[in-house]
């Protein structure tokens, strides 16, 4: 729901189509925890310059061939988030879609630009998911919920506040989405 333009519609859709006693499992970051904190750092370098120099510094400390500019775009990330929830959001959102959390788990606590590698042993994947179940939500960078029907508890429709807005645009820039 972090790529979708509109994730009150989609949601609902969603619940429309669920079974009776069907449910949902949906993981969605913490638009305010630390994956996006590093995401948003990560943005600025790029879209200053500053990554491309770091970059083809580190290629020519390791002596790394000259990568293409559009190599970093042969990922997942050329769908960037354009939603960012907090959890108290997302409960309305929930509510707004006619669902109820049956189940929550915390995922993370660190990912993203430049921890991934950090974090790569099995050891440290390990405490990474540790530390995250030890957390306030607000400290881990992405949830998991259960989600089954419930009753629409609100009909508000989700609506970027101005960080959402800077970070939408942000994200458009530095992936080149317009």
């Amino acid at each position: 729901i972090e790529h979708v333009e509109n994730p009150t519609e989609f949601l609902s859709l969603v619940t429309r189509s669920l079974s009776k006693d069907g449910k949902i499992v949906l993981t969605v970051p913490n638009g305010y925890g630390p994956f996006e904190v590093v995401s948003w750092i990560e943005s600025v370098l790029y879209l200053s310059g500053i990554y491309g120099a770091l970059r083809a510094l580190k290629n020519m400390l390791l002596r790394r061939p000259k990568t293409p500019t559009d190599a970093s775009r042969d990922t997942l990330a050329v769908s960037p988030h354009i939603n960012f929830f907090s959890y108290r959001g997302l409960l309305r959102l929930f509510g707004s879609a006619g669902l109820r959390v049956s189940e929550y788990r915390p995922r993370t606590f660190l990912c993203g630009f430049g921890l991934d590698q950090l974090l790569a042993s099995g050891k440290m994947i390990e405490w990474n998911a540790q530390f995250a179940d030890a957390l306030p939500r607000g400290l881990n960078s992405g949830w998991m919920f259960l989600l089954e029907r419930g009753e629409v508890t609100n009909n508000s429709t989700y609506k970027r506040g101005p960080y959402a807005k800077l970070r939408r645009y942000l994200n458009e820039r530095r992936w080149g989405i317009h």
